[in-house]
Order: structure tokens, then C-alpha cells, then sequence
């Protein structure tokens, strides 16, 4: 049991530091913030 939590840990943190890369990536393409879902609570810049 206890030897999963070494592996759930690094997906957890390999998963986020993903997500994290993926919006980066699209804020550099689109040049605005959430791209072109802006309308979902996204803070767009001006």
C-alpha cells in the first residue's frame, strides 16, 4: 500500500508541472491568457 505513494506523488507533480507547461505554452502562442476561452472566468490581458 504504502509503495504507491512515492508514484502517486511524482504523477500528482509531473501532471500538475504538465498543465502548468500547457497553459504556459498557450499564452505565448495566443498572446492572451486561457487562449480563446477567456469567457470562463479568465482574466484576460489588456
Amino acid at each position: 500500500m504504502f509503495d504507491l505513494l512515492p508514484d502517486l506523488a511524482l504523477i500528482f507533480f509531473f501532471g500538475t508541472f504538465l498543465l502548468f507547461a500547457a497553459s504556459a505554452l498557450v499564452i505565448l502562442v495566443t498572446g492572451e491568457p486561457c487562449g480563446e476561452v477567456a469567457n470562463s472566468g479568465c482574466r484576460t490581458l489588456p
